[in-house]
């Protein structure tokens, strides 16, 4: 938390930014306001999904199929719908006047001029085109061809279209502020409208749907969102009257055509009967029956009178019979046979009486039998005459029974073969019938189709813009000018593999921290003698307290000042240290054991070069006494120091030299403390070389520039031992650390 609160100009200044942004962009971006409207959806789920209620061939189950809501939804969402309703309400063209921090858009009464578009091409819809009128009837055009003066009501041929420019009906005086035109493509339009359009199920109960709108205009909102609804109902209606037009022409063809199936079948039966020479089968085969029986019976009739007359005949004939009676009581019926038999039967009665009294020899007997003889010959000669017509009557009934016969025979083919076109005519008629009836439906249908929907709630806009929200957006100002600096401070720590805080270090080594130095700006690298009272100066003698604490109580007398890299601070670290040691009274010398550089202390203290350490062990005559140089400013302190002297072509070697054993018995001698500035024993190990003369070391870390590998170097010559009593001295911190 410290760390965040360290930076808390950040977050000032991401607040104010943000919320400068947030209301730049409040002014800037065109304000929406929100269009809603109901409906209810009828007969959902009630009825064929195409068909909406048509009664036409609602009997045949071929044509359910359940609708939803969902399918409703998805009509709304349709981009075709939309792109109707835009192309319906002349949306092609769009008008902007200036405004403050943005171009406004104009619609409807507030309209001083009106586009008539005749043609249009497609790079029409990259044409900037600005109209600015001059006075009442004429005005200037400007697009990428330049400017070009018309008159109102005049037509415009320009290679991206041709249109019209009329003043508007609802404008009385047309003002000379310039009017931006933008023609927009249809579809393009659409795609975008439909972005802002959402249909919802208000309730999972009820088939009402909620429709809500976006738009910069809520007058052109409205008059969107209420021709969308007009559009789908029409749609709805033009669907169902397609189909059932559609199923008119169809029964209408299928009338045509059963017409003149219904007309060949009662050909075709015409036909028939006239082959087969019927009328109606059954009344006629019943007939035919009749006649059979009839013609048989007379048939047998005939036979019967022809067996009777060749009885007779052969009665007449045989002489035995000569007076006997012939048989009158027969079924020939025939006068003149009938007659003569009377007369023959009556004479023998009479000759038979006659013989009662006279001889068959008497003249009357005589007389009687010639008559009888007579009348024997007429009757067989009459037999014969009715017995050839008795044959030629019985052979024309045969051949009319054996006739009827044959057609009886004939009528189950015939009647089978009738029924089959009986058959055929009564289905077509049935489904004639059946057409008829479904036509009339269907008509009746067509005049009387309603609106599937029903509007509940008109379309109306919202009092305030409904995007974007102030609130919301000032809202997200606020935790993006929070987040942002947040997300600066926590990548800084993490991204940064330099030693940002005290923790780091603790997290890192087990080493003691034996305390910290402040960051001051222009510091001095004596600050002890140059500006006493500062805090830095403060922070050094109170790491000087722990520090002779320790070294009296443990009788430590080399200290060793040292760091992982170059520029963390040790010779600033060491120069003062010795400085406030000496601000103690004690006597104080700084050896600088950096033999790779020519007098780096030096340098660094603005002294000139003079004879150093890589002199005192190349040779045996320099005594410590020839060395030592008293540190600047600090007069009446004990604070001294001996310089590198010349580079070192071998400074580990010569380290290792039985000289500086020697310089240390001398110096330990005069001096109660010895600091050691050295290399840093991150990138060279010269420093190591000394580590048996060191009683105690110093690990300089400097926040913010000390990588963090290098704590990791520190752990390990403590854990080692490798240079005795490491602690670490914390340098340049700053108010982040």
């Amino acid at each position: 938390m410290n760390r965040y609160l360290r930076h808390w100009y950040y977050f000032l200044i991401g607040l104010v930014m943000a919320l400068g942004l947030a209301v730049l962009f409040l002014l800037a971006i065109t304000p929406k306001y929100l269009i809603f409207s109901s409906i209810l959806v009828r007969d959902i789920d009630k009825g064929p999904d195409f068909q909406a209620g048509n009664p036409a061939f609602q009997d045949l189950a071929i044509f359910k199929q359940a609708t939803s809501i969902d399918n409703e939804l998805e009509a709304f969402r349709s981009l075709s719908l939309m792109q109707r309703a835009l192309g319906e309400l002349s949306l092609q063209t769009s008008y902007f006047k200036d405004g403050y921090l943005r171009k406004e858009e104009m619609y409807g009464n507030e309209l001083p001029i009106k586009i008539r578009i005749q043609t249009l091409r497609k790079s029409a819809f990259e044409e900037k085109i600005t109209i600015i009128p001059q006075d009442q009837s004429t005005f200037s055009l400007v697009d990428s061809r330049g400017s070009t003066s018309y008159r109102f009501g005049q037509t415009i041929a320009k290679p991206y279209g041709v249109f019209t420019v009329v003043p508007s009906s609802t404008s009385s005086r047309i003002a000379a502020s310039p009017i931006y035109v933008r023609f927009q493509n249809i579809r393009e339009l659409a795609v975008e409208y439909n972005k802002n359009l959402k249909v919802a199920l208000a309730n999972k109960n009820a088939d009402v749907l909620t429709l809500n709108f976006l738009h910069p205009l809520p007058e052109k909102g409205k008059d969107i969102l209420a021709k969308l609804i007009q559009v789908y109902n029409e749609d709805e209606k033009e669907d169902q009257n397609r189909l059932t037009v559609s199923t008119l022409a169809f029964i209408d063809d299928r009338l045509g055509e059963l017409t003149g199936e219904l007309t060949e079948n009662e050909r075709q039966e015409a036909r028939f009967k006239s082959q087969n020479n019927v009328t109606d089968v059954r009344s006629e085969a019943s007939s035919y029956q009749q006649e059979f029986r009839d013609y048989s019976q007379q048939l047998s009739r005939l036979n019967t009178q022809i067996e009777v007359v060749g009885s007779l005949q052969r009665y007449l004939a045989s002489q035995g019979e000569l007076f006997e009676l012939v048989p009158s009581n027969l079924t020939i019926e025939d006068r003149a046979l009938m007659e003569l038999t009377e007369r023959f039967n009556n004479l023998q009665l009479e000759r038979e009486r006659l013989l009662r009294t006279l001889e068959p020899t008497s003249t009357l007997v005589q007389n009687i039998n010639g008559q009888l003889a007579t009348l024997r010959q007429s009757i067989i000669e009459n037999l014969k005459i009715i017995r050839r017509g008795l044959e030629v009557s019985r052979d024309n009934i045969a051949t009319r029974v054996n006739s009827y016969r044959s057609r009886i025979s004939e009528i189950p083919n015939i009647e089978r073969e009738l029924n089959d076109i009986n058959r055929q005519q009564g289905v077509r008629r049935d489904l004639y019938v059946y057409l008829l009836q479904k036509r009339e439906e269907s008509a009746l249908y067509l005049a009387s189709t309603g609106s599937k929907i029903r509007l509940l709630d008109p379309p109306m806009a919202t009092l305030k813009p409904e995007s974007p929200n102030p609130v919301i957006v000032l809202a997200l100002a606020i935790f993006a000018g929070l987040l942002v600096p947040f997300a600066l401070v926590l990548g800084k720590g993490l991204l940064s593999n330099r030693v940002k805080h005290q923790s780091m270090v603790e997290q890192m080594t087990t080493a003691p921290i034996l305390g910290e130095i402040s960051h001051q700006r222009n510091r001095k690298p004596l600050i002890l003698f140059q500006k006493p009272k500062s805090k830095v100066a403060e922070e050094f003698r109170f790491i000087r307290s722990k520090l002779t604490h320790i070294a009296n109580k443990e009788g430590k007398q080399v200290i060793m000042v040292t760091s992982g890299m170059e520029g963390d601070g040790k010779t600033f670290v060491s120069v003062n240290l010795g400085a406030s040691l000496s601000m103690a009274g004690y006597r104080v010398v700084l050896l600088d054991f950096n033999l790779r550089t020519n007098d780096d202390l030096f340098h660094y203290l603005k002294l000139k070069p003079d004879t150093g350490i890589t002199e005192y062990i190349s040779s045996k005559t320099l005594t410590a006494e020839n060395l030592i140089k008293v540190a600047p400013n600090t007069s009446g302190f004990y604070f001294y120091m001996i310089g590198s002297g010349n580079e070192s072509g071998q400074p580990a070697e010569q380290m290792m030299s039985g000289r500086v054993q020697q310089l240390f018995a001398e110096l330990k001698d005069n001096f109660d403390y010895i600091l050691i500035d050295t290399p840093a024993i991150g990138q060279v190990a010269d420093a190591y070389s000394l580590a048996s003369y060191v009683d105690l070391c110093l690990y300089v870390i400097r926040y913010n520039f000390t990588r963090r590998e290098y704590i990791a170097t520190a752990n390990d010559v403590f854990k080692e031992g490798r240079l005795n009593s490491t602690m670490i001295l914390l340098n340049d911190a700053r108010r982040e650390n």
